[in-house]
């Protein structure tokens, strides 16, 4: 059995369907996020994976390529086979990594530097452009990355390690011991079309957007009430529970969204907190050149990415006019 997030404290047994339904019925009265494997045949498994207590996807792996199955069917391959389960909490973002990588279903390539050129083989990444997810297992740490023109996403990152979840990639040191060590490292190679690819470049276009109105909104008021924007903004995300936060002009985005839908709305309200924040401090005409001059000052995916789902600052603007009255 692959077992992702290999560092993460787990629970893996021989085991029977009563048992895998029991575990279930756990994560949904703890409400727990967090992943199912259930190996029944050499080199097949299926992995549930649950937000919050809610069983959100399954997906069927055949060696290594991955199939997204209905949630109500998945125990009909399971039925007559001997099983061995291995079940995980994971934090939300974790959730959302594997549902990133199960969708591109299967890697396009393995690559296996040492871990003295994994900073070469990272700049090769960022010559070449890339754009896709890294599943990287050091040593010491085992986790997902996702890359876009050239570049890791900080908030789409995610790592186990005998010290718990982590975010960023430490200052990996070789020394004599490991050094010479092989990194394996999955490339994935998304399909554009998913909702999980399409809600990376969303949450990257809000991130990009929120930090060049901080930026703008800095410009205008100074750098000591930034720490009071951001405090309202994330007073606002913890009452409405959305797993985002700001830490300075960068958004951390560690939510899991089921459907666009979700996430405009999320991101609506965000973007809606921001802008009455910014508009009760410097008026409503400096606020929305603020919000338009950091829209136009985003590439062109960025820009199509918030044309798509209504979150230019003309669009948002028009949401708050209209609860305003």
């Amino acid at each position: 059995m692959i077992r992702y997030f290999s560092h993460s404290l787990d629970n893996q047994c021989q085991a029977s369907i009563t048992y895998l339904e029991n575990l279930q019925r756990l994560f949904i009265q703890d409400e727990d996020s967090g992943m199912i494997q259930v190996e029944y045949s050499p080199g097949s498994q299926v992995i549930l994976l649950f937000r919050l207590g809610e069983l959100i996807r399954a997906y069927h792996l055949v060696k290594d390529r991955s199939v997204l199955i209905a949630v109500s069917r998945f125990k009909l391959l399971l039925v007559g086979n001997d099983l061995s389960i291995r079940s995980v909490s994971l934090p939300l973002h974790a959730v959302r990594a594997m549902i990133q990588a199960l969708d591109c279903q299967s890697p396009v390539a393995i690559q296996q530097p040492s871990a003295q050129s994994l900073a070469h083989y990272f700049s090769t990444l960022k010559q070449d452009h890339f754009d896709g997810l890294l599943h990287l297992r050091l040593p010491d740490l085992d986790g997902f990355q996702v890359w876009l023109d050239g570049a890791p996403l900080g908030s789409q990152a995610v790592y186990s390690t005998s010290r718990g979840f982590v975010d960023s990639l430490p200052n990996f040191q070789p020394s004599r011991s490991n050094g010479d060590k092989t990194v394996q490292v999955e490339v994935y190679q998304p399909d554009v079309d998913t909702l999980s690819w399409r809600l990376i470049g969303l949450s990257t276009a809000v991130g990009d957007l929120l930090s060049g109105v901080v930026a703008g909104y800095q410009k205008l008021v100074g750098y000591s009430l930034i720490n009071a924007l951001n405090y309202d903004l994330n007073t606002a995300m913890r009452m409405f529970h959305y797993n985002i936060r700001m830490v300075g002009d960068e958004m951390i985005d560690h939510d899991l969204f089921i459907d666009a839908a979700t996430a405009q709305a999320t991101y609506t309200g965000l973007l809606d907190c921001l802008l009455q924040h910014v508009t009760s401090v410097v008026g409503d005409q400096l606020a929305q050149r603020t919000f338009s001059e950091a829209f136009q000052g985003l590439d062109q995916r960025n820009q199509s990415a918030l044309k798509q789902y209504a979150l230019t600052p003309a669009a948002i603007v028009k949401i708050q006019k209209a609860t305003l009255g």
